[in-house]
């Protein structure tokens, strides 16, 4: 009886003692953060397996318009120089093809004043491109109704659109960025504001002034065909960070559009590119593309072309830690409201809440070009609310900022009217 008593001790002792050694079902989950983070992953749509990497440049210029090269001279040095797209974005002349490019009309209606040399691709050639000839079967596509709006902006206030045919012979002088965006927009088309930090009312004393994002900022709210702006300077950066901390918040990605902007073929090709992760080269695909935020920019920081360049082999998400596989990087930056928080190939978000706001993105450094993601967007409890929130209008007292905007939105409706004017007159004894 005494040793059955022992016995029925030791076993409750021991079933005890088992119960702490087993979790409870709160103990088996990871452990909830403080801050529940949530991360929208614009590459999450590649295949980094089977996707192919394909070189791009969106910004270029010819004789039809304010560059030294005609069509054909462009055309074959990025070929050359082994792009897979190219997009043909002249002041004011919408691209319509590279055998017979389109004229600016002035070449029609003032052809004593100016005089262009505009020559476009012999048809044998255009195929050889489309076909890869001489690249082991690796074409070269066109981008098509490249287009640089507002031509004759005061103060280049320029936007760059693609796949439309929309803002031909459409002077807008006016420094308003919203006309040819809503105009590209309806078209269907797609836009970026191209060097944005060199308009003449974005800065005034080194910082980018209130009335100036509150102009693009609106912009950027409205119209989702609005991808992103252009890189040109460091400026533009500092730019992308303000919009980004400001838009974020509510859901709305900025991404960043590196380009020659090249206006010859001899100096200017082959400086800064959108690199395009697609399962194939098409335009559709490019399109997509652009639209999702699933490219790199790559910008050059020295014109040495002897080394490799950097190349993303996978972006991955676990969890909270965003990790990125390299080759040719000998370091990564991850920034958050413009300030680097973070260093190398993988960073937990977790670990960074505090000083984070409701987006990251990372910097690769290669030897001679820099690469840059596009924003990774974060939603999480307590997210910080934007640092800027624009007025209505620009303030009537900012006399800087106020009347020069009203001299040039009168003076250019007023160019523009007569401009219209015109072309419909001379139209009648075409």
């Amino acid at each position: 009886m005494k040793k059955r008593s022992l016995a029925g001790l030791l076993a409750v002792c021991v079933l005890l003692a088992g119960l702490t050694l087993i979790p409870s079902a709160a103990q088996q989950q990871p452990a909830c953060p403080c801050h529940p983070l949530r991360i929208t992953n614009p590459y999450a749509a590649v295949n980094w397996n089977t996707w192919g990497q394909y070189r791009v440049q969106l910004h270029t210029h010819t004789t039809a318009s304010d560059g030294q090269s005609t069509h054909a001279e462009l055309i074959e040095a990025y070929f050359a120089a082994g792009y897979d797209a190219l997009a043909i974005t002249d002041h004011g002349v919408v691209d319509r093809g590279w055998i017979r490019p389109n004229h600016p009309p002035f070449d029609n209606v003032l052809p004593f004043l100016w005089e262009r040399n505009i020559v476009g691709l012999a048809p044998e050639r255009y195929a050889q491109i489309n076909a890869g000839y001489g690249r082991d079967g690796r074409p070269m596509i066109r981008i098509p109704f490249g287009n640089e709006q507002n031509p004759q902006s005061f103060d280049m206030v320029h936007v760059v659109s693609w796949f439309a045919d929309w803002g031909h012979a459409i002077t807008h002088i006016t420094g308003n960025y919203r006309i040819p965006i809503r105009g590209v927009h309806r078209a269907g088309g797609i836009s970026i504001v191209a060097h944005p930090s060199i308009a003449h009312h974005a800065m005034q004393g080194g910082q980018h002034t209130p009335f100036f994002i509150n102009q693009i900022q609106r912009d950027f709210e409205d119209f989702s065909s609005l991808l992103g702006i252009e890189v040109f300077n460091p400026h533009d950066i500092t730019l992308w960070d303000i919009l980004l901390q400001n838009l974020a918040p509510a859901g709305r990605n900025i991404f960043l559009f590196a380009t020659d902007d090249a206006h010859n073929h001899t100096t200017q090709v082959d400086r800064r590119w959108v690199v395009s992760l697609m399962p194939a080269n098409t335009a559709a695909n490019i399109r997509t593309n652009l639209e999702t935020g699933a490219f790199f920019s790559a910008v050059r920081t020295t014109n040495d072309r002897t080394q490799p360049e950097p190349v993303v082999t996978e972006i991955a998400i676990d969890d909270t830690t965003i990790s990125i596989q390299t080759e040719h990087v000998y370091a990564i930056e991850w920034i958050s409201n413009g300030e680097v928080f973070a260093h190398g190939n993988a960073v937990d978000l977790a670990d960074y809440l505090d000083v984070i706001g409701a987006y990251v993105r990372a910097e690769l450094h290669g030897q001679h070009v820099l690469l840059y993601t596009q924003p990774f967007l974060l939603q999480y409890d307590d997210m910080p609310e934007p640092t800027f929130v624009p007025d209505d209008f620009v303030d009537p007292s900012d006399r800087d900022m106020f009347w020069p905007f009203v001299f040039r939105a009168v003076t250019g409706w007023i160019f523009d009217v007569a401009w219209r004017g015109y072309l419909w007159v001379t139209g009648l004894f075409a």
